[in-house]
């Protein structure tokens, strides 16, 4: 075959060669545009998420201004979003119980029943790191469950603090550099951060934090003296709010 003869299918074979290229070109480039549109299709449903997110964020703080301090304002927004769980599930409970058929003081005996569970099952999984907690409890029973520390009362004029029954931990409480905190006595609120200083000291020092068991005494229209006394208490420990079963004897004085 002469070479006139041999470009005619080398020729053809370099056209369809290129036309399948070019094909292919067209075929990735129209993946490419495929996934960004896919890609501006995610971001919008984020977006629109995040924007329903923040419209529930702002029924929540209405009208309220928030600390500056870090430590202070996730203390209020933990609050608040609680107040907002808590709320929202008691309505759905009583909606279950209005449509039951139960005895008055049945349904009391088993809702305390089911906050106390609700409780320590709650207070457990934040002993671990749940929560928004950042530590262990310090003390836990041979059960598994959290040990307090002390009893603390929020009053109106500060603090009254008495040592909490843990009656697997008194050994372990004897170690502790609690002789500095004055017990069932009615303290100021720098009075409590200087004498619960050195216990707080030393649970840094292990990487984990005591719990305590706090008890609501301020009047329900002082909420801005009540939230100022908690975050008090949370910048030393972990705290069970308003626990069942009546204010300890060692808190008495703070009435």
């Amino acid at each position: 075959m002469t070479d006139r003869g041999r470009t005619f299918p080398r020729g053809l074979v370099l056209g369809l060669t290129m036309a399948e290229i070019a094909i292919l070109i067209i075929f990735v480039l129209l993946l490419a545009l495929a996934a960004l549109l896919a890609r501006e299709a995610d971001r919008r449903e984020d977006a629109e998420r995040k924007l329903a997110d923040y419209e529930q964020i702002e029924t929540l703080f209405e009208d309220e201004a928030l600390p500056r301090d870090p430590v202070a304002l996730r203390a209020v927004l933990r609050e608040r979003v609680d107040e907002r769980r808590d709320a929202d599930n008691w309505r759905e409970l009583v909606r279950e119980t209005e449509a039951a058929d139960v005895e008055p003081a049945v349904l009391v005996e088993q809702l305390s029943q089911a906050r106390e569970r609700i409780e320590r099952l709650e207070a457990q999984a934040a002993a671990r790191g749940g929560g928004g907690l950042d530590h262990p409890s310090c003390w836990y029973d041979r059960d598994g469950t959290v040990a307090y520390l002390f009893d603390v009362a929020l009053a109106p004029d500060g603090f009254v603090v008495a040592l909490a029954r843990a009656p697997e931990h008194e050994a372990e409480r004897q170690l502790l550099p609690v002789e500095s905190v004055r017990t069932s006595r009615l303290l100021t609120e720098s009075q409590f951060l200087r004498q619960t200083r050195s216990v707080f000291e030393w649970s840094v020092g292990r990487k984990c934090r005591f719990f305590v068991r706090a008890f609501d005494l301020i009047a329900a229209d002082q909420k801005d003296l009540y939230k100022r006394r908690m975050r008090v208490l949370e910048s030393r420990f972990y705290k069970n709010a308003n626990p069942t079963g009546g204010l300890p004897a060692g808190l008495r004085s703070a009435r």
